[in-house]
């Protein structure tokens, strides 16, 4: 026996078989395929719409068919569109395109069938509508990868046994649909997440950089909590020349306090993996920096709280945070990079912009 010890533990260590990794490689390759063939058809019927034939607008359906909300599509007459979403107290909430892929990590997917006229506002729509359709499809793949890096590790024969027993706990809970744990801690990550989700979707074409995924294995022997990639400028003109282009940058968020003697602890784990990056052992990442925000388990507990109490309103319980502490938030995830807010005000003025509109 590998790496379980008890008795009852034996059924368990048989789910971890060659045949289900099998499995999860088919079902994979299957999304993928899917995935390709959906934002495909919305290709397509746009393609048609500029060669001047009559579509009628291409539905989409989104892998497993979730439940999804009704969200009001609005736009204006220079071409653009946001979308309102009405809270169980009345308030009309506005809400962007990256607020409802964002919105995916809490559960939530939206309708997204509107009937469009304006041949503008509807070749936008599907552009967005593509992005939308492939981020739910990589939703589904995203926990299939986690299942099966799970069983990956948990089958080494030589995993040291601390890893054996996060891991073990992470594949019950994911087998057992546990998937949010309502602790401050996790709630803190989906709200930077998202916040930066929502950027990279809204403005990261423009400014170069996007969020990637933090799998099971980076988040536990790496301690990225949150991966930002920044890719190479196309027009080299970000604003500075720090060399931080085309670099993969993790990030441990904490919401202890730098005078808690547990912030060492943090540290000391962070400053090892840096010094396993420069020696070569760890190449998924660039460098890891640890985020200490200012912000307490209270704070974010309370914001969570009021949003589940005005019925999950669309954007998610990071946008109760105020402008000014989301500023202060990014302003160290982008720190000492290329969009810098002290080296980058362009890049400063837009988001702060973004956030005062949508947030």
């Amino acid at each position: 026996m590998s790496n379980f010890e008890k008795p009852q533990d034996q059924k368990f260590e048989q789910d971890l078989s060659d045949e289900r990794i099998k499995e999860i490689d088919k079902e994979i390759q299957e999304l993928e395929t899917a995935k390709e063939q959906a934002v495909d058809s919305i290709l397509l019927v746009s393609k048609k719409k500029k060669k001047g034939k009559k579509t009628e607008m291409q539905k989409i359906e989104l892998p497993d068919n979730p439940q999804t909300r009704e969200i009001d599509f609005i736009k204006d007459d220079k071409g653009r569109f946001h979308f309102e979403f009405t809270d169980s107290e009345g308030n009309q909430v506005i809400a962007s395109p990256g607020d409802l892929i964002a919105d995916m990590q809490w559960g939530i997917y939206y309708d997204l069938n509107h009937e469009i006229k304006s041949s503008d506002h509807r070749s936008k729509y599907d552009k967005f509508r593509k992005k939308y359709l492939a981020a739910a499809y990589q939703t589904k793949i995203d926990k299939l990868q986690t299942e099966k890096l799970l069983m990956q590790r948990l089958k080494m024969p030589n995993l040291e046994h601390y890893l054996s027993e996060i891991y073990k706990e992470l594949y019950q809970d994911l087998k057992t649909g546990v998937t949010e744990k309502e602790q401050a801690g996790f709630i803190f990550e989906k709200m930077i997440n998202g916040l930066l989700t929502k950027i990279s979707v809204d403005l990261g074409e423009q400014y170069g950089f996007e969020v990637e995924p933090a799998d099971v294995i980076d988040d536990v022997e790496l301690k990225a909590d949150l991966i930002v990639k920044f890719l190479a400028s196309k027009r080299g003109d970000r604003g500075v020349g720090a060399g931080e282009n085309d670099q993969v940058k993790g990030f441990q968020l904490t919401l202890i306090d730098k005078n808690d003697k547990r912030w060492q602890h943090k540290k000391d784990q962070v400053q090892k993996i840096k010094q396993d990056i420069s020696k070569g052992k760890v190449t998924e990442i660039d460098d890891l920096v640890l985020l200490e925000t200012g912000v307490g388990n209270r704070e974010v507990m309370s914001r969570y709280e009021k949003w589940q109490q005005r019925g999950k309103f669309a954007g998610g319980p990071e946008n109760l945070f105020s402008v000014s502490q989301i500023m202060e938030f990014l302003k160290k995830v982008f720190e000492k990079t290329d969009l810098d807010f002290a080296k980058n005000r362009s890049f400063e003025s837009a988001v702060s912009n973004y956030f005062e509109k949508y947030g």
